[in-house]
């Protein structure tokens, strides 16, 4: 073995790729490291300042990030994350829960972030991680109909793409069509017609699922008629206007307590 005969790449420093923010002083063997380095370690922003390209896609994050790993992701929007292994390894179980989930939703490492802006049909939205009656929807895949959400997460994953961790307001159409008991409510009855169930199993979806918001006001339905009537909710369409003053867990159908507006 000739200790002398090393590859270019390691001998020559001309050979190695530079970080191309400025600032950053990280070198890389080759485009697959770097690309990696970019995607985890530095933002949309500085790229688009640093390369002069386009930002594409319907997302841009704003503010500081949170890295997942190592930072665990958040309690009420989890995802498998392997904090000992920066690449794929087989014999790993935390690594194959990981590639699972990652062939349908984000892929880790990832970036959290408490804000973003997007584009739904030529309207620029801004939604934060905050204690807010308004809310995003998003169009049901087969009806078509309005759904609204509730942020609990905000990403960009590995590859560049934005996701959301989300729960899902139910009517009460969908709530008596998948068997929940409204005697769980007690004496309370719940509208047919304008009052929403928040669910709290989390799933996770693209964020350019985002179409417009809503509002979702917390309170009961004799002070949501009252305010109707005085003119005094927002001003958005019927559909996008209801109530809501209660949890649930969809896989159980069980009721949880009232409604929780600060989730994430």
């Amino acid at each position: 073995h000739n200790k002398n005969k090393l590859t270019p790449l390691a001998t020559d420093p001309s050979a190695m790729l530079n970080c191309p923010i400025k600032g950053c002083t990280r070198q890389f063997y080759d485009k697959y490291e770097l690309r990696s380095h970019l995607r985890t370690r530095h933002t949309k922003l500085q790229l688009k300042k640093s390369l002069t390209l386009e930002i594409t896609g319907e997302a841009e994050f704003i503010g500081t990030y949170q890295m997942v790993p190592p930072f665990n992701p958040p309690k009420n929007a989890p995802i498998p994350v392997c904090s000992y292994h920066d690449r794929f390894r087989m014999r790993c179980p935390l690594c194959q829960d990981m590639k699972k989930c990652a062939a349908t939703g984000p892929k880790p490492p990832l970036k959290m972030y408490r804000t973003v802006k997007t584009l739904a049909n030529g309207v620029s939205l801004k939604f934060t991680l905050e204690k807010s009656e308004r809310i995003p929807f998003i169009l049901d895949k087969i009806t078509k109909a309005k759904k609204h959400i509730q942020l609990i997460s905000l990403c960009e994953d590995s590859i560049g793409d934005a996701w959301m961790g989300v729960t899902v307001f139910w009517n009460y159409g969908e709530l008596k069509k998948n068997n929940f008991d409204f005697h769980q409510l007690g004496q309370v009855v719940f509208d047919t017609e304008s009052e929403l169930m928040q669910d709290t199993v989390p799933q996770y979806m693209p964020l350019s699922r985002i179409q417009g918001y809503g509002y979702i006001i917390k309170c009961d339905r004799s002070i949501f008629l009252k305010r109707r009537s005085n003119d005094a909710l927002p001003r958005v369409p019927e559909d996008c206007l209801n109530f809501s003053r209660f949890r649930f867990n969809s896989n159980s159908m069980s009721y949880l307590g009232p409604r929780d507006m600060n989730p994430f």
